[in-house]
């Protein structure tokens, strides 16, 4: 702790991602039990990717009592690339416009929604 006049200042150190990982993924990514992900082949994602697992994907709840910075801490630590807070982790989402929406799908066959449902869109 640093003490500036009366005031406290709290100087704290970046997260540890190779301590993170061993306290809170290890356990489960490097068992020898498939189809758990080592480290190896998480490495080899893109480090949003991770991120985005961990905050919104398949490891949310995993790693829902981690902070952004520990979940990006874990992610460069494991892709050795750091985390770009510019590019959003859109991971498994299309861009653009549906198919459906853009204008390609014949008038005269009916939408999936208009048989199952008998209305379209």
């Amino acid at each position: 702790m640093l003490l500036v006049g009366s005031s406290a200042l709290v100087l704290s150190a970046a997260p540890d991602g190779s301590d993170l990982y061993a306290k809170n993924c290890a356990i489960c990514h490097e068992a020898l039990a498939p189809p758990n992900q080592n480290h190896a082949v998480l490495g080899a994602m893109g480090s949003e990717h991770i991120v985005y697992a961990l905050s919104a994907g398949s490891m949310r709840v995993q790693g829902s009592h981690l902070s952004g910075a520990e979940r990006a801490a874990i992610a460069e630590f494991l892709t050795g690339k750091p985390v770009d807070i510019q590019k959003p982790a859109a991971a498994g989402k299309c861009s653009g416009v549906p198919p459906s929406r853009r204008g390609n799908r014949p008038s005269t066959v009916p939408s999936i929604v208009s048989v199952t449902l008998g209305f379209t869109l």
